[in-house]
């Protein structure tokens, strides 16, 4: 059995970031990157960040990880349940 794996070029992912970035610009409009905490640190601080300043996600363990990144915009997507997910949230 063979283990998949991922292969990226940061170069394509910081120019496709780039023209996403343009086009919404051009129309007016902002865009979020739906992320999550398995898109590495580095890659959230130096390819992602200084393209947009706002990220979506749909968890608060997500969300910190986003704050933790840099981001001072984050759309949660999702639902925060209970006190606990409430006091992290404003945490973040």
């Amino acid at each position: 059995m063979i283990t998949p794996y991922l292969l990226f070029s940061e170069f394509a992912l910081h120019e496709n970031i780039q023209q996403l970035n343009r086009i919404a610009v051009d129309r007016n409009r902002r865009w979020a990157a739906r992320l999550t905490s398995l898109v590495p640190m580095n890659l959230l601080k130096e390819v992602i960040l200084p393209a947009t300043q706002v990220a979506s996600c749909s968890t608060i363990p997500d969300a910190e990880y986003l704050a933790e990144a840099g981001f001072p915009r984050i759309i949660l997507v999702g639902r925060a349940l209970g006190v606990e997910c409430l006091r992290r949230l404003r945490c973040v």
